[in-house]
């Protein structure tokens, strides 16, 4: 789907650059790549993050990265540590407590292309080559690995993962990574704690999940 919508972004460039091109034709190839995004729209995300409220009930949300899905975490543990007293809220301070969502990006950035500006930088495209090599600052030995993620047309995709390095505090994965841009503007690295105890199985999809020790994010285009 995604390199359909690659083509159609060519085609539509070429359409605007033809002095005999036409809007109709430009319209009708901007109606199919928002076909195609909504489609990445509905089954991009395929993560699972489930949340328990204390009257046991569960909701399950489906997210595109692992990243995002740790900072979901994050900031809910954040919120756990604070001494939260049940409240009932007025009209006006839910107005204002939901308008406050909207300077969460990854709450109202939805990952569509075709509506964007024409001058708007629409990523990059082709090889990038990443070398991971080393990391240090943990506090205790454990057993490492990376993962690297890049955008690819608003969505986060993973596509290279580190061997991992045993028992240490300080990892020397040196592991080269050609990595296929497709209108990308970030890469993110993720760095986990590699769990073997088959005991500490997740209750929800009965996995062992890996623990994310460090994370971060570089511009690239």
């Amino acid at each position: 789907m995604k390199a359909k919508i690659s083509v159609l972004k060519s085609e539509i460039q070429k359409e605007k650059k033809s002095n005999k091109g036409s809007s109709r034709a430009i319209e009708r190839l901007k109606k199919k790549m928002f076909e195609y995004e909504s489609w990445l729209l509905l089954f991009s995300p395929t993560i699972p993050f489930r949340i328990h409220n204390k009257n046991g009930k569960s909701y399950l949300f489906l997210l595109s990265s692992d990243y995002e899905r740790s900072e979901w975490r994050e900031a809910i543990q954040k919120l756990q540590k604070k001494d939260l007293q049940a409240f009932a809220l007025s009209s006006l301070e839910l107005q204002v407590l939901t308008g406050s969502c909207f300077k969460l990006r990854t709450v109202h950035n939805m990952p569509i292309i075709s509506n964007k500006d024409d001058d708007e930088s629409s990523g990059l495209y082709g090889f990038l080559h990443v070398i991971v090599h080393s990391a240090k600052g943990f506090s205790h030995s454990a057993n490492l690995y990376c993962t690297l993620e890049v955008d690819s047309f608003g969505y986060f995709v993973s596509k290279a993962k580190t061997r991992v390095f045993r028992d240490t505090t300080e990892p020397e994965w040196n592991e080269e990574f050609e990595i296929e841009l497709e209108g990308s503007q970030y890469l993110r690295i993720l760095c986990y704690e590699k769990c073997y105890d088959k005991s500490k199985l997740n209750k929800d999809n009965n996995e062992i999940v890996d623990k994310i020790v460090g994370k971060g994010q570089i511009q690239v285009g």
